[in-house]
């Protein structure tokens, strides 16, 4: 469907929006020199000031409003006052906003009344019917709104859309024929049509082919519109990521109309007649979003006629999301669309669909195998201290708590105990704990087969005379705020009158906290992180109570940091572990992970268990795989942390014996790696080792201060494998690396990188044993395996500089000539450079 299908005019009443006042400013890269202009004080408009303007230059603009229209043709940064007071108002005709040239910043800006034709926008990005975009711009923090369209891009890439709160009667944001964008952290309301489209671009004045492909659609709240997000067909490879929140449309939250291959992960969609469409779509990734109140379907899936055939919405990843509320939670049955695979879900139950409270599935979707419970990071028992008298029953009951900080309130698959037997019996699947008599116990949970710290709670049994102390809820509060004690809910059988007495367990980090320890209701107020227990005893006059006790969390402004270990080298089809074993918390607090998997990955779906501290993938196809960690405290989450796994195709690979050693090579004159192999001598393994050697195709970057190069990226395998005499490598370089060292062989140069470092380091000229020029091969002495590339110094030397930068390094002295593989001994080899 081409833009100007969807442009069609509507009348559309747009209600009165809060213009909040907001200072938003974006840094902007200038050529040297550039100026800096004022509006009005130099210039009367604002067009005015652009046409005297050098590229590169800012035009800042005061509070005010500017009656005009205007057109940016050059690289240029615009910067509002006040993106409230500062106002560019089209006067309800044509474009407000048009920017046809790349790198331009419009910030701090209102931006509204432009025409309300199709043809129509508050800020265009490039030309309706020019098939040349714009790329490199950015539109940050305004608020647009009109009876057209808020910002639309044609034809452009690369451009950034972000922090702007946009209010139109047709599109909020629209992009046609356009790739490589992304649209971020906006606020998109009361659009009559979509909040934001992607489509193809088919504008008057001629029709651009391209669709829109690999654009970046995350953190935005988009509300009350017809559909949230459209992405029309042959659309591909587009992202709608990382906590959209999309509600109350009219018709659908997120409508893929014929497209493929998008990926749709950790969304929340709620409140709309249908939560996502699927028409005629397929390859698509629907994963990780709560999908929730929405009063046809969570997703419908039908068929579309095309060309006289049907084609079903197929092949699509379904799994891992919270369906709940649902008046359907996957709808398949319209005419001509096959089974759906839904399997893996949770459907706001643990008996999953066809039960009181699940969400109801149609004919045609397969939901079993399910999810018994929405996973949540930390789990509580509940009540964690209780007294009860001798006879009594007591009911438990565990809670999830997810990363966004919500709860599950449902009954975690959690194996429940006792510990004195003879105090309580508790059934292990309800978590109903009877046949208690006088005493004491510890009650726990074993939760999701063991895969959290079982919480635990007290359980304290009175005498039939004495009173009950109850210490109130757990609390969890920031270093420095007060915590409220509550015993008021302490009883005494006969009804007399109580006294209390607080106290405070000497293992608390910080004493002397309780300001009145005989108060229903002291008040503490840790200064230093930590978890602290505090005690009641309730006394009648006879008798005292068995004691109770309430837990109070104080965390650390300061959240955990998530460790997702170092980046690293693979091949194609191994299995590799990712280890968030480094990740921390400022107070030693308990942490809980979520792995996720960055939806550009070559291939997604890879992680089977993405709560655990390390998990294990297997990376089917060579490409560039990342992934993200994030950890919780409980109360805090983590920023997340990144890694990186270069994965090449195998193109050789021998069995190379520890005891005779022997030669890795490639044959193939066909191939990049032509004339490449290693010579292993006798000793340098300690171990039979099958060696494998491949190209990656997109290395990290090599810094231009240290070489250039444009030769290929060698890797090899075992990662980081460390030998214990030096083996000789032939690297590629390639015949424009010759010609620009000027067949100066002593700037040809092996570059390796470290994963832990992140960088490319040179290794001195003294270990390159010769330069091939008639292979164009570079004959190097290595101790290690990591990334290498051939290639000439940008510098006039670098042989000053460290040696080979080794993988995980063994202990041993500093100034060691040979980083050996862990655990063995160090050596000392003349001929290898020393440890930087």
């Amino acid at each position: 469907m081409g833009i100007t299908k969807r442009f069609g005019p509507v009348v559309f009443w747009i209600a009165g929006m809060a213009l909040l006042s907001v200072a938003f400013f974006v840094a902007s890269g200038r050529s040297a020199g550039a100026a800096i202009i004022n509006v009005p004080a130099e210039h009367r408009s604002i067009q005015e000031a652009i046409d005297a303007a050098a590229p590169g230059d800012t035009i800042n603009v005061a509070a005010g409003t500017y009656h005009e229209n205007i057109t940016v043709d050059k690289p240029l940064t615009l910067s509002g006052a006040d993106a409230a007071a500062t106002i560019i108002d089209g006067g309800s005709s044509g474009v407000v906003v048009q920017i046809t040239a790349d790198d331009v910043t419009l910030s701090g800006f209102t931006v509204q009344n432009s025409g309300s034709t199709p043809m129509d926008a508050d800020v265009l990005l490039g030309s309706f019917g020019d098939p040349v975009g714009v790329t490199g711009c950015t539109v940050a923090g305004n608020l647009i709104t009109g009876d057209a369209s808020g910002v639309v891009i044609i034809a452009g890439s690369g451009n950034s859309i972000f922090s702007n709160d946009i209010d139109n009667s047709l599109y909020g944001v629209a992009l046609a024929g356009s790739s490589g964008n992304t649209i971020e952290s906006n606020t998109v309301c009361s659009s009559g049509l979509d909040a934001i489209a992607l489509d193809n671009a088919a504008a008057a004045g001629g029709a651009i082919a391209e669709s829109s492909t690999g654009n970046r659609i995350k953190t935005n709240t988009v509300t009350s519109n017809r559909d949230g997000i459209f992405i029309g067909e042959n659309c591909h490879g587009n992202f709608v990521t990382d906590g959209n929140v999309i509600s109350n449309a009219a018709s659908i939250g997120i409508n893929l109309w014929r497209p493929s291959s998008q990926t749709i992960t950790g969304n929340t969609i709620r409140n709309s007649l249908t939560g996502i469409r699927l028409l005629g779509s397929s390859n698509n990734t629907i994963t990780g979003n709560a999908i929730s109140s929405n009063s046809a379907e969570g997703i419908k899936a039908d068929a579309s006629w095309q060309a006289g055939t049907w084609y079903p919405s197929e092949n699509n990843d379904i799994s891992s999301n919270n369906f709940t509320g649902n008046a359907l939670g996957i709808n398949a049955t319209e005419p001509h669309q096959t089974s759906v695979d839904a399997t893996n879900n949770w459907w706001g139950c643990a008996a999953g669909p066809g039960y009181a409270g699940c969400d109801p599935v149609s004919a045609n979707v397969t939901f079993d195998p399910f999810w018994a419970a929405p996973y949540p990071v930390s789990v509580d028992l509940m009540p964690s201290s209780k007294t009860v008298y001798p006879g009594a029953t007591q009911q438990y009951a565990t809670t999830g708590t997810l990363l966004d900080g919500t709860t599950a309130d449902v009954i975690l698959e959690c194996e429940f105990k006792s510990k004195e037997t003879a105090v309580a019996t508790i059934d292990s699947d309800s978590g109903l704990a009877t046949a208690i008599a006088a005493g004491s116990t510890a009650i726990s949970a074993l939760c999701f087969h063991g895969g959290f710290e079982p919480p635990r709670a007290t359980l304290n049994v009175a005498l039939p005379d004495q009173p009950i102390a109850d210490a109130g809820k757990d609390q969890t509060i920031v270093v420095g705020e007060t915590a409220i004690l509550d015993g008021s809910a302490s009883s005494d059988p006969a009804g007399l009158p109580l006294s209390y007495l607080w106290d405070e367990r000497i293992s608390n980090p910080e004493k002397g906290l309780l300001t009145d320890r005989r108060s229903v209701n002291p008040s503490v107020k840790p200064t230093i992180a930590g978890q602290y227990a505090f005690t009641l005893v309730v006394d009648n006059g006879y008798l005292d109570s068995p004691s109770a006790s309430v837990r109070v969390t104080a965390v650390s402004p300061q959240g955990p940091m998530a460790d997702a270990g170092p980046d690293g080298v693979s091949f194609a089809g191994d299995a590799i572990t990712l280890d968030g074993g480094g990740s921390t918390d400022p107070e030693g607090r308990t942490l809980s992970y979520l792995w996720k998997e960055s939806s550009a990955n070559p291939m997604t779906g890879l992680i089977a268990n993405p709560r655990a501290k390390s998990i294990s993938v297997t990376l089917p196809v060579g490409g560039n795989y990342a992934f993200t960690l994030a950890v919780s405290n409980g109360a805090v989450e983590s920023a997340p942390d990144g890694v990186l796994r270069y994965v090449a195709k195998a193109d050789a690979g021998e069995l190379v014996p520890a005891a005779t050693g022997g030669v890795v090579g490639v044959a193939n004159a066909a191939d990049p790696l032509n004339g490449l192999k290693l010579e292993i001598p006798a000793g340098a393994l300690v171990e039979d080792t099958e060696i494998r050697m491949g190209v990656i195709d997109a290395p990290p970057e090599l810094d231009p201060t240290i070489g250039a190069t444009t030769g290929v990226a060698i890797a090899f395998s075992p990662s980081g494998l460390q030998f214990e005499k030096p083996v000789t490598a032939y690297i590629p370089v390639s015949l424009q690396d010759m010609e620009a060292a000027g067949w100066d062989l002593e700037r040809i140069f092996v570059f390796a990188y470290d994963a832990d470092a992140q960088k490319w380091t040179a290794i001195p000229a003294r270990f390159i044993v010769k330069v091939d020029e008639t292979h164009y091969l570079v004959m190097v002495e290595i101790s290690h395996f990591s990334i290498y590339q051939a290639g000439h110094a940008a510098g006039e030397s670098t042989g000053g500089g460290c040696g080979l930068i080794a993988g995980p390094r063994s202990a041993g002295p500093a100034t060691s000539e040979f980083i050996s593989r862990p655990g063995a001994s160090i050596r000392r080899s003349p001929s290898l450079p020393p440890t930087p």
